[in-house]
């Protein structure tokens, strides 16, 4: 299942950015990068079997640093291109919840 490159949840007292912006690293080894709000919205997610909702943001940001996986973080990663994105929407059982809903609203915005 394909989800968002670095996703997860604030901690407490942290503002939505900085949650982004630790993420970001923890899970692809990225630092230092400004990241641009492009849209958020609240959805509801399977979590132990049964719906929660869930209010999120997503950010754009870039950066020349090559991503390391933490491997107790992710099990894998692969870059998309805008056309195999565009082929991963028509099959939304390969993808979770989160980025079946985040990835028409980045390929809109990014078109």
């Amino acid at each position: 299942t394909w989800d968002q490159s670095a996703s997860g949840h604030i901690d407490a007292g942290e503002t939505f950015v900085h949650g982004a912006i630790r993420e970001l690293e923890e899970e692809l080894g990225i630092r230092e990068v400004e990241l641009k709000q492009f849209a958020e919205y609240l959805f509801e997610e399977p979590y132990k079997e049964k719906m929660v909702p869930s209010y999120d943001k997503l950010y754009v940001g870039h950066s020349d640093q090559e991503p390391t996986l933490q491997e107790d973080e992710l099990d894998g990663g692969k870059w998309f291109s805008r056309a195999e994105l565009k082929e991963l929407m028509k099959t939304p059982e390969k993808m979770a919840p989160g980025l079946q809903k985040s990835l028409p609203i980045f390929l809109e915005i990014n078109d």
